[in-house]
């Protein structure tokens, strides 16, 4: 869960599926929305797992915005056929 002024604003959630830890939801209440919170869960989840996957496809726009400013800052590596993007903490 994501807390700002000790107002729980959010949360995230991931499942883990063989190597990879897949994010499952990401969800920010509307007000707090495009401050940057969802990118902090996203990192935080990453620096607690050591990489993070997406299914890219399906991912919403507000997530796939969130997938771009990881990508530049870490490692990161495409799988066409599984349709995933994977990002590694180094």
């Amino acid at each position: 869960m994501a807390y700002y002024e000790e107002v729980e604003i959010g949360n995230i959630s991931v499942f883990k599926n063989g190597v990879r830890v897949y994010v499952n939801t990401v969800f920010i209440k509307t007000n707090y929305r495009g401050n940057g919170f969802g990118y902090q869960l996203y990192k935080f989840a990453l620096e607690q797992h050591g990489c993070l996957s997406t299914l890219y496809f399906s991912a919403s726009d507000d997530a796939k915005r969130v997938w771009k400013k990881l990508i530049k800052k870490y490692r990161y590596q495409t799988d066409f056929f599984k349709e995933t993007l994977t990002i590694f903490i180094d």
